[in-house]
């Protein structure tokens, strides 16, 4: 929104694409209350990952997910508990696999 860049802009990318493809909308069809994306209005997924969403979406990058990993930490008991088939889930994973790899 501010043209500039930081780790937890593609986090938040991550969950606005995650919380779409759980809507089944576009992103531009989501709804706001203020800046920040109506998850629970959206998605009726399981209160954590609606948290988890929450959290990645969150307006302020110093408020947001520090970076990948603690996204999928907080995703493992999930993909233990529904399996990795997840779209979202899945895709978290794969970030942070990704964010470990860069040097």
């Amino acid at each position: 929104f501010v043209g500039k860049a930081f780790p937890q802009t593609d986090l938040y990318g991550l969950g606005m694409t995650a919380v779409a493809v759980a809507a089944g909308k576009e992103p531009d069809a989501l709804t706001f209350k203020g800046v920040r994306v109506d998850v629970r209005a959206h998605t009726h997924l399981d209160a954590r990952l609606t948290l988890l969403l929450e959290r990645l979406t969150e307006p302020d990058p110093e408020r947001r997910l520090a970076d990948a990993a603690v996204a999928q930490e907080q995703l493992r008991p999930l993909l233990l508990r529904y399996g990795q088939g997840r779209q979202a889930a899945v895709a978290l994973q794969r970030l942070a696999e990704a964010s470990r790899q860069t040097p």
